[in-house]
């Protein structure tokens, strides 16, 4: 698979804000991937919230979502269910991708208070501990 990396070059760095969190958070399977390129590609396609798992070929991370105290979404992926393929395309640059906007279900919004209802395109900085990358959006 090929990835238009010109595109990418225009998104931002767009600076992490970890901080306290706001939300008890909640464990999901994150499908990565475009929406509109049916999963290949960068960013986030889908979000399963825990009890359902995602089944499929597309790749899938779990996940421990949150707020921080700014009400953005921040995801706690966590490492050892990222396997090299997905952490080389997704992960090993230090940024976080996202290519399209990804729109949160209102429940989602409901249930963590989310202050926006949507990820928008940019590229978010990761930070590394010894069991997530965490990613502020």
């Amino acid at each position: 698979m090929k990835i238009n990396t010109q595109a990418l070059t225009d998104l931002p760095v767009l600076k992490s804000t970890l901080a306290q969190t706001t939300t008890l958070g909640l464990r999901a399977d994150v499908v990565l991937g475009s929406p509109a390129a049916k999963c290949r590609g960068v960013g986030i396609c889908r979000v399963v919230v825990a009890p359902h798992q995602h089944i499929g070929d597309c790749p899938a991370v779990h996940t421990i979502i949150d707020a921080n105290i700014q009400g953005r979404p921040r995801f706690y992926f966590l490492r050892h269910t990222i396997s090299a393929q997905v952490l080389d395309q997704h992960f090993s640059s230090g940024v976080f991708v996202v290519q399209e906007t990804y729109h949160f279900s209102k429940s989602l919004i409901r249930r963590l208070r989310l202050g926006s209802p949507h990820i928008l395109p940019g590229k978010y900085l990761i930070e590394v501990t010894d069991k997530y990358f965490i990613v502020d959006f």
